[in-house]
């Protein structure tokens, strides 16, 4: 009996401890159900067992990919091709109703999409949750629930999965199998089996639109934020685990299932957040209200703009999706994975706005007061420029109903997105109509249309800032006025510091908070300025090591390896291609430069040849008494060296030159020299022999005769010819002139 007791006592303690999770007074008046949820224990997680725990492990298979990859081969022989029962997976894949989508040239998928998706995006969207989260590990293969009476294998949630054979053996160094499809409109994430011990989601299906695949940040978050579903975050999944409960609220006929924030750990993340204390303001307004029971599970966005796990809308270009305390507490709520909020990434929407701003009585009613008291998130007018986003990652246009004169002010490039870009009706931005600044299509910084985003720089690296008073030295391709502009964004983290680099500028800028710099004239802009946007606005993305393991499917790891090597090969032989272009630049370029050296010392040599100095020549003048009397050390030469022909001397050792010498009656003059400077500014390679100066000097004009005056008229000429090249016509040519007038006088009858 008193066993018996006793087992009762431990029931009803068992029983109490259940119920005091959650206790739930009756409502009073003016009050919803919501009001009344309060929480009063603890959420249920074993937090020493989660010490060992380590980053989940991912594996992907594609072979649906395959599988329409095939059938677009066909279809492009033969135009009628049918849907083809596959025996290596015991289903019809519906392809031919969707093929135009699937198939056509403009949307069709592609094995470089299919490398793309596989080699890009999922590794850089499966790294962001490895680094976040930690399971307790699987201890030998992945061991998926597939039903063992059926040939194929078949998993209980997803019967139409195209899955390998070899799988129903596990799957090795592998916690969780994404197996990945293809459609033509969206379709939520199905989790397709869940761990026996603790309920753990092991394996989903996502089907990922073929024509918005590319290697961005924008399409790598967004995968990241279907993964997260497959991972958990999930209605069922989260009212299992305590994150939330789910009530119906409002009038009979209009009731609708509201979810409410039950978890103790993701309140204190949200109070951090937003700086609200109250949790009846927090509790009713964090999750969406108004979707619908088949819908996934997101944050509010008006309230989350800017998480990884808000809604997503039409916007193809740009989301903040930033993977925050708020999105990683949630997970780390559930017994089954540790979150590591080391890693939690910052988002300025919302920060510290306060409990006024959760607060849900605000919709429908004054707007204009909450748009003017938050006017970082939200906006009250069209300009006609372009501006920044509050994420900073694109330039767009505020969503508020436009009018007469805000039509008046836009664009006729704009214009054509208003659609896009209104909050009429909030059928597009999903912010309960509050209006805010919305990309254009195609103005994203990463990868915009730059023809709409005048005085712009896209790329990776590019983020949105404040312009002021901007313009550019020549007129936009459509005459568009600058804004805001994207520009290059250089983060050091070690200083907190800011660097910027604007469109037509190589320099990078340091850019202080609270700062602005004046743009460079010699940059496309002509004048203006660039507001500086803090750190914490621009430096969001955490680093990390880009090399991340995946498991694949084996047929496709060996085609990973093979692309790999022969991509490898032609890098390796763009590589010998280039070096061998520039071994033939450089062999070029040697055979130039000793050619050019070559030409210097050719030039340099006739330099040198044409500047050397004449010996030292002495000029000596006749008189009627003396006869030319030869140089020292000339003597001799001139005896041995001359013929007394008279008319000519011939060198033994040098050409023959024609020479007029002196008659033999004339008496030997008495000596007259005529210094030569060694100094003499400019040389010659010619010299006037000492004998055809001296036969130029007879002893007086009267006794020259005919034949006399013709001579010595020759010979004048020569030393005037001879001297217009040489030094000496800066010392002789004039008296050589006047002495050869003068004879030309005495010559004439």
């Amino acid at each position: 009996m008193r066993r018996l007791l006793c087992t009762a006592l431990l029931l009803l303690c068992c029983a109490y401890g259940c119920i005091a999770a959650v206790v739930q007074p009756l409502p009073k008046r003016g009050q919803g159900p919501w009001d009344t949820y309060t929480v009063s224990a603890p959420d249920a997680v074993d937090l020493e067992k989660k010490k060992d725990f380590k980053p989940i492990r991912f594996a992907v298979s594609a072979k649906e990919v395959d599988r329409v990859l095939k059938y677009c081969k066909q279809w492009k022989k033969d135009p009628s091709a049918k849907d083809v029962y596959d025996n290596e997976y015991g289903f019809k894949l519906e392809v031919a109703n969707s093929r135009f989508r699937f198939c056509k040239e403009e949307s069709k998928m592609t094995a470089a999409k299919k490398r793309i998706l596989l080699m890009d995006v999922l590794p850089a969207a499966l790294k962001l949750h490895s680094e976040r989260l930690s399971i307790d590990l699987e201890n030998e293969k992945l061991k998926l629930p597939f039903n063992e009476t059926h040939p194929y294998p078949v998993l209980p949630n997803c019967t139409d999965v195209s899955i390998p054979k070899e799988h129903r053996e596990g799957i090795p160094n592998a916690d969780f199998m994404l197996y990945v499809g293809l459609t033509d409109a969206y379709k939520p994430v199905k989790i397709c089996s869940r761990n026996e011990n603790n309920h753990r989601p092991t394996s989903a299906l996502i089907k990922f639109i073929p024509r918005e695949i590319a290697a961005t940040r924008h399409y790598i978050r967004f995968a990241a934020h279907e993964v997260a579903h497959a991972l958990g975050f999930d209605i069922e999944i989260m009212k299992e685990n305590n994150v939330i409960d789910v009530v119906e609220v409002g009038e009979e006929r209009n009731k609708k299932k509201v979810p409410l924030l039950t978890s103790t750990n993701v309140l204190d993340k949200v109070k951090a957040h937003y700086g609200c204390s109250d949790d009846n303001d927090i509790k009713r307004v964090v999750f969406e209200n108004d979707r619908r029971e088949t819908d996934p599970l997101h944050w509010e966005r008006r309230i989350a703009k800017e998480e990884l796990m808000s809604t997503y809308t039409v916007d193809f270009d740009v989301t903040g999706a930033y993977y925050t305390a708020l999105t990683l507490a949630v997970f780390d709520s559930m017994p089954f994975y540790r979150a590591d909020f080391k890693m939690a990434e910052s988002m300025n929407w919302g920060k510290n706005a306060s409990c006024d701003f959760l607060k849900d009585e605000n919709k429908g009613k004054d707007k204009d007061t909450v748009i003017k008291k938050y006017p970082e998130m939200f906006c009250n007018e069209i300009k006609g420029g372009l501006e920044c986003t509050s994420d900073r990652f694109a330039l767009g246009r505020c969503t508020k109903e436009m009018v007469l004169k805000d039509i008046q002010n836009i664009s006729p490039e704009y214009a054509y997105f208003n659609d896009l870009t209104s909050s009429y009706g909030d059928l597009y931005d999903l912010t309960d109509g509050y209006p805010i600044i919305k990309p254009i299509y195609t103005t994203s910084c990463e990868s915009g249309n730059l023809s709409l985003m005048p005085g712009s720089i896209v790329g990776n690296t590019s983020r949105c800032l404040k312009g002021d008073k901007l313009k550019l030295h020549k007129r936009n391709k459509f005459s568009l006025s600058v804004g805001d502009i994207c520009a290059d964004v250089k983060c050091d983290k070690d200083n907190e510091k800011v660097m910027v680099r604007y469109s037509g500028s190589e320099i990078w800028h340091n850019c202080s908070d609270g700062k602005k710099i004046d743009v460079e004239k010699n940059s496309d802009f002509q004048s203006g300025s660039i507001f500086c946007p803090k750190y914490a606005e621009v430096c969001t993305d955490l680093e990390s090591s880009t090399k991340f393991p995946i498991e694949y499917d084996k047929d496709e790891e060996e085609k990973i390896k093979k692309e790999e090597e022969q991509e490898k090969k032609e890098m390796e032989e763009e590589k010998r291609k280039m070096e061998e272009e520039q071994r033939k630049m450089e062999e070029e370029k040697r055979k130039m430069e000793e050619k050019e050296r070559q030409l210097r010392e050719e030039r340099s040599q006739v330099n040198n040849n044409s500047q050397q100095v004449p010996p030292k020549a002495k000029l000596q003048k006749k008189n009627h008494s003396d006869p030319v009397k030869p140089q020292e050390g000339d003597v001799g030469k001139e005896e041995e060296h001359t013929t007394p022909n008279g008319n000519n001397n011939t060198s033994e050792n040098g050409p023959e030159k024609n020479v007029i010498s002196a008659p033999t009656s004339t008496p030997v003059p008495s000596e007259t020299t005529i210094p030569s400077s060694e100094n003499n500014i400019n040389t010659t390679t010619s010299s006037i022999p000492e004998n055809v100066i001296a036969a130029a000097a007879p002893a007086t004009v009267a006794e020259l005769n005919n034949t006399q005056m013709g001579q010595a008229l020759n010979q004048a000429t020569a030393i005037v010819i001879v001297g217009a090249d040489s030094s000496i016509s800066a010392s002789y040519q004039i008296p050589l002139l006047l002495l050869l007038s003068a004879l030309v006088t005495l010559a004439s009858p």
